[in-house]
């Protein structure tokens, strides 16, 4: 006959039981985490080596920003009383990219096949005016041209092996050399900053520069753009590259102010600084 257990030791003994299964419980679980942990940090090592490896052999960094900044008046009223003047406000901007050829020569890791723009972004602090942004020639910079927006679309560039590849045409469609010679060159217009503008004074001359905005109690601050975009290259190794562009466009600084006629600003990158990271 087996020993009786009374309801006490019963209950202690299903405790027991319970406080087991439930370590083992703690214990499958915790060693899961364990496994998964160290799998997720062994990936994540992984990929920073990959992105590293990736990213020794960029050849591409931005080396120059030239940004040049000014404004424009047009008076459509017909008479000679500048009565309905519209002001806009543009800038232009080139940009050098570096493929290291004076280090490396040229080569299809550093050559360009492929050039587009896209995720382009216009932010100012105005309430009024119609922005538009887009390709401009070289030929251009400096210059009040009307350019074909490219806003929320992407900017596709042809690519050019040799001068005898260029044609007069490439002057209005976007062109960039294989060999990164050129510039990328961008235009960016505020049109309408001021509409129906009319001077103060009957047939009153004006400078059709930046001093107009001043004339015009143009708040600079307002109309101060931040531009954001995307530059993508692909290699003739067809490896592709990515550089986001966030571009505080000066309309006044310590050495000037747009409101003087012009405002040109050069910014120049050392090392990595504005580097292109592989796709």
């Amino acid at each position: 006959m087996g020993k009786y257990e009374s309801a006490e030791e019963r209950r202690s003994k299903n405790i027991k039981i319970v406080l087991i299964l439930f370590l083992a419980v703690i214990c499958v679980l915790g060693y899961g985490y364990y496994i998964t942990r160290n799998i997720a940090l062994g990936n994540y090592a992984s990929s920073i080596a990959e992105f590293w490896t990736n990213n020794t052999r960029n050849h591409f960094t931005i080396d120059q920003i030239l940004i040049y900044s000014s404004a424009h008046a047009y008076d459509s009223s017909g008479r000679d009383d500048m009565s309905d003047v519209t002001i806009s406000q543009y800038t232009d901007i080139a940009i050098y990219i570096n493929n290291q050829s004076k280090v490396d020569g040229l080569n299809e890791d550093n050559t360009i096949s492929e050039l587009y723009i896209d995720n382009i972004n216009i932010e100012t602090g105005q309430k009024n005016g119609t922005f538009k942004f887009g390709y401009k020639s070289p030929l251009d910079v400096g210059k009040y041209v009307n350019v074909v927006s490219s806003l929320n679309e992407k900017l596709d560039y042809k690519i050019l092996h040799s001068n005898s590849e260029k044609s007069d045409s490439d002057n209005v469609t976007p062109t960039f050399f294989t060999d990164c010679s050129n510039p990328i060159t961008l235009g960016y217009i505020n049109s309408g900053v001021v509409k129906h503008y009319k001077f103060s004074e009957e047939g009153a001359g004006f400078a059709n520069n930046g001093t107009i905005l001043k004339t015009a109690n143009v708040d600079i601050d307002k109309i101060t753009p931040t531009i954001t975009f995307d530059i993508h290259i692909k290699t003739n190794m067809n490896e592709r590259y990515l550089r986001k562009m966030y571009i505080n466009v000066p309309l006044e600084n310590s050495q000037g102010s747009v409101t003087s006629g012009y405002i040109i600003v050069l910014n120049n990158f050392n090392g990595n600084q504005y580097s292109f990271i592989k796709e």
